[in-house]
Formats: structure tokens, C-alpha cells, sequence
């Protein structure tokens, strides 16, 4: 049984952040709990591969937006960056949108790409193709990732 198993599944899923065929980060949120969470599939860093802490709270969000530090663009991208955030609860100074609100608790490495709709996209189109790719994550990484072990 992997970490979370209630959580990390198909009825959750909602996007991902990378390059759909080769091992994208994925992305879940629970409407009804306001759980949220991410599968990542491959990062330089091996702690950090696998299951995110869950986490449930009313004021997460998620969104592709530009991040600003001393009021110019940062980031390694052209299109805006996949942002999480959290109002107040994770501070990170200087990643604000371009009016100066809220920081942002996780920068993706890219934009957010929703693969059907939900609370954050609700006009996104249902895309079977890319929850099947995605869905291959919750099976080949049903594990908390190793950063977090005590």
C-alpha cells in the first residue's frame, strides 16, 4: 500500500508540470478537503522523487504566473511558471506576483498544464491521453518521498 493511497489517485489528478512523456511532475487536489500534493517522477535531487506530504488547506491555489523579485521577471522560462500557493502560510519574500501579492510556496520548473477541468481550470479540456501518462506516477512512485524521512 503506498503513502496515501486515498489521496494520490485518478479522481484527483488534475495537471502536471514538465514534458508529458518524459516523467512529468503530477499534480493532485481533492475539492472536497482542499487536499493537495504532487508526484514528482525525476529531480536532481533523488529526496526529493516521490509522493509530496499531503496537505489540505482553503486558500491553495495553483496557477501558471510570472514571479518577481524587485519588480523584474525571474525564471528560467518564456511561458509563466506553474506556482502553488499558499495566502500567508509560506513565506517566500521576494516571489510575488507582478502587483506584489502572495508568495509563492513551490515554483515549478514549469508551466502548469491542467489535463482536465477543475476548481483552478474550470474551462480545461479532458485530455484521456495525458491521464493515462500521468497516471503511471501514482503506480511507479506510491512512496513519501525520502526527504521527509525522520
Amino acid at each position: 500500500m503506498g503513502y496515501r493511497d486515498d489521496f494520490y489517485k485518478l479522481d484527483n489528478m488534475i495537471g502536471y508540470t514538465g514534458v508529458l512523456h518524459k516523467q512529468p511532475t503530477v499534480y493532485f487536489y481533492d475539492s472536497a478537503t482542499h487536499g493537495f500534493g504532487h508526484i514528482t517522477q525525476q529531480h536532481s535531487d533523488p529526496t526529493n522523487v516521490g509522493r509530496e506530504q499531503y496537505n489540505a488547506d482553503d486558500k491553495y491555489k495553483i496557477e501558471n504566473a510570472k514571479i518577481y523579485k524587485n519588480n523584474y521577471p525571474v525564471g528560467e522560462f518564456k511561458e509563466d511558471e506553474g506556482l502553488e500557493i499558499l495566502d500567508g502560510k509560506y513565506n517566500v519574500e521576494w516571489a510575488t506576483d507582478k502587483d506584489g501579492h502572495q508568495a509563492s510556496f513551490h515554483t515549478s520548473r514549469g508551466p502548469f498544464r491542467p489535463i482536465k477541468p477543475s476548481t483552478f481550470f474550470p474551462n480545461a479540456g479532458r485530455s484521456e491521453m495525458a491521464i493515462s501518462v500521468c497516471g503511471v506516477a501514482i503506480r511507479d512512485f506510491p512512496n513519501l518521498k525520502s526527504m521527509y524521512a525522520g
